[in-house]
């Protein structure tokens, strides 16, 4: 292994917080609480419905590993989660239509649509981070819908196209 890692040291770059702190801009940090809209608390109202009616009727055995009633409680979340993050999430990709009620049927998607193009104008960069790639599939259709430039990271590029960007 400490011969493995001689061999690697030259290619990989690796940098501690510490070292590149002082190069930083100032991390801003601003918090923008989001409404859904009237069709995401719809949703979310039917799901909770759906799920906590699933949850009471699963079982509750000891010996399961993990209890079935766990499970539901995280799937249910998931889904909750889901309807708040945009309700294109339970659709297929090829069911979405890009236009503006890719933006009117989300909360954040209009937050982000109001607070984006005010960046812009003042030459800020932005970053936007989710857990669910399909997720970055819809900003994605968003970001292209309203002409921003943008680079996309996750899981599926490849180190050398990271090493580009």
């Amino acid at each position: 292994v400490d011969r493995l890692h001689k061999v690697l040291r030259p290619f990989v770059l690796r940098r501690d917080k510490n070292e590149v702190e002082a190069q930083l801009p100032k991390k801003t940090e601003q918090i923008v609480w989001c409404e859904m809209t009237s069709s995401q608390k719809r949703m979310y109202t039917e799901i909770e419905s759906r799920g906590l009616a699933h949850a009471r009727g699963s079982s509750r055995k000891e010996d399961e590993s993990p209890p079935e009633y766990i499970s539901v409680g995280q799937n249910l979340q998931m889904q909750l989660r889901k309807v708040c993050n945009h309700p294109y999430l339970f659709c297929h990709d090829i069911d979405l239509p890009i236009d503006e009620s890719l933006i009117r049927i989300c909360g954040k998607m209009m937050a982000l649509d109001g607070i984006l193009p005010k960046l812009r104008a003042t030459g800020h960069r932005v970053l936007i981070f989710s857990q669910m790639t399909k997720l970055l599939n819809i900003l994605e259709l968003y970001l292209t819908f309203r002409n921003f430039r943008y680079l996309r990271l996750d899981g599926s590029t490849g180190a050398d196209d990271r090493e580009r960007r």
